[in-house]
């Protein structure tokens, strides 16, 4: 009769395990816990054709404002070039006038004055 009895009390001692086992679930509560989940995955907002079409325009114009004002710098740089040069000739012009002074008064030669030109005054008396 030991068999049965060895039997019956591995039984009670398996039934036994497994009430405490479902007893320590329900005692943890996590059949009441709720869990939130945030998805990290965004899609892009819907963009209608016209304001595709606005952005492309931004963008063209942002481009043609750059072009422009660097064109614009490159016409300042070329003037400043142009001015210089413009300097130089009137230094040259006002050394040769100078020069054309000392002439006149070593040869004592009267200038011109100013309006009147000589040389056509010649052609027309010829």
């Amino acid at each position: 009769m030991k068999t049965p009895k060895t039997t019956l009390n591995i039984l009670v001692v398996t039934i036994s395990l497994f009430v405490v086992a479902v007893w320590f679930c329900s005692r943890t509560g996590a059949a009441e816990k709720t869990y939130e989940i945030r998805p990290e995955s965004t899609l892009g907002a819907y963009r209608s054709d016209s304001a595709r079409i606005m952005d492309a325009y931004e963008r063209l114009m942002e481009r043609y404002m750059s072009l422009v004002e660097g064109k614009l710098v490159d016409i300042g740089a070329g003037g400043q070039t142009v001015v210089k040069k413009l300097d130089t000739i009137e230094k040259k012009i006002d050394r040769l006038a100078t020069r054309i002074t000392r002439i006149e008064k070593a040869l004592d030669i009267q200038p011109p004055e100013p309006g009147t030109n000589k040389a056509a005054e010649k052609k027309t008396k010829q």
